[in-house]
């Protein structure tokens, strides 16, 4: 692990994933007596200012990503996006540039942001998509011949993930010629040392690009609004603090780190997107999970398929009835468990 550097990391906007999972790399950067800056959005700065208020931050715009409202127009919505992609990519490097100038960092660390590289101080990428899906060859390969492009500007690759027991599966696949190394899984959170009893029966945990995190919210708040069970839902939107009560649901716009720890350790079933990230973190603490890929997200259909055919975490689709596929796949995994 690095030592005695100062570091400048930044995280890819993509989700709350990518800046949640460097949450346990900045940790263990300050533990080896480096000096860390992040750099990221408002977003981004309140999640890590909230578990390091003393770390410098600095502004740096993020891709402001926009989803579809349907898996099929998914490819043409982000299709439309490319160039200004391509515009903030072009932002940060010269961002970043700048900032060494100023700051004098000797490292750089890049949570899936392409531009986020110098040929001056090396430059370290962090990913566990080596091998993007996509709906069909002609995108798999293009998307894979942009994504190594990148990759090839980097000085190393640094994989979260276990390099025997791989969390990721193919995504993590790669022949090319930059060195990788597997740095074990990141997850915010850590195993309680004794048994807390499962007080909630769903944690509802939202996250990702609109509107598609709306949408789902909608949904879930409907189909679940009359069960009788205890409900939290999570609406994942940093920086807005209040919580309240609404048709059986205990509802938090956001939740601390200690919050979100002691309410997947008090739950019985998290239901949430298929993200890398939140699979680090149910593989981390063993929750038992039902995974609802965003639609569209090949990634995500890609692991939350994986999983479910390890007999790991079901799966539920946002297009058909969610409280029918999710309680179906409850009730069966209690009722196998008591065999």
């Amino acid at each position: 692990m690095v030592q005695n550097k100062k570091i400048i990391l930044s995280p890819l906007d993509w989700g709350l994933g990518h800046a949640t999972r460097c949450i346990p790399l900045i940790r263990k950067l300050l533990e080896n007596n480096n000096e860390v800056w992040v750099a990221g959005n408002e977003t981004c700065r309140s999640l890590i200012l909230e578990e390091f208020p003393n770390i410098p931050f600095l502004y740096l715009p993020g891709y402001r990503i926009q989803y579809a409202n349907t898996a099929r127009k998914l490819p043409w919505v982000i299709g439309k996006q490319l160039l200004k992609i391509w515009k903030a990519v072009r932002h940060e490097h010269r961002w970043l540039q700048k900032a060494i100038e100023t700051y004098h960092f000797e490292l750089v660390i890049s949570d899936n942001r392409f531009g986020f590289y110098s040929k001056k101080i090396p430059s370290i990428f962090i990913t566990h998509q080596l091998n993007i899906q996509a709906p069909n060859r002609f995108l798999h390969r293009l998307a894979n011949l942009l994504n190594h492009y990148y990759l090839k500007k980097f000085k190393a690759c640094w994989i979260p993930d276990y390099d025997d027991r791989r969390l990721s599966g193919n995504l993590s696949f790669y022949e090319g010629t930059v060195p990788v190394t597997f740095i074990g899984p990141l997850s915010r959170f850590q195993k309680p040392n004794q048994v807390i009893s499962k007080e909630i029966d769903y944690l509802f945990i939202l996250s990702g690009p609109e509107p598609q995190r709306t949408l789902l919210e909608k949904k879930i708040l409907e189909e679940f609004s009359h069960d009788a069970k205890r409900k939290v839902l999570v609406r994942g939107l940093p920086g807005e603090k209040e919580n309240w009560v609404v048709s059986g649901f205990e509802i938090y716009n956001h939740c601390s780190l200690t919050e979100l720890q002691e309410f997947l350790s008090k739950t019985q079933w998290v239901i949430s997107r298929a993200g890398y990230s939140s699979i680090m973190d149910y593989d981390a603490l063993n929750c038992q999970a039902v995974l609802i890929p965003t639609p569209g997200q090949t990634e995500q259909v890609y692991l939350a398929q994986r999983f479910e055919a390890q007999k790991r975490f079901g799966i539920a689709f946002q297009t058909q009835p969610l409280r029918f596929q999710i309680e179906k796949y409850t009730i069966n995994k209690l009722i196998n468990n008591s065999l």
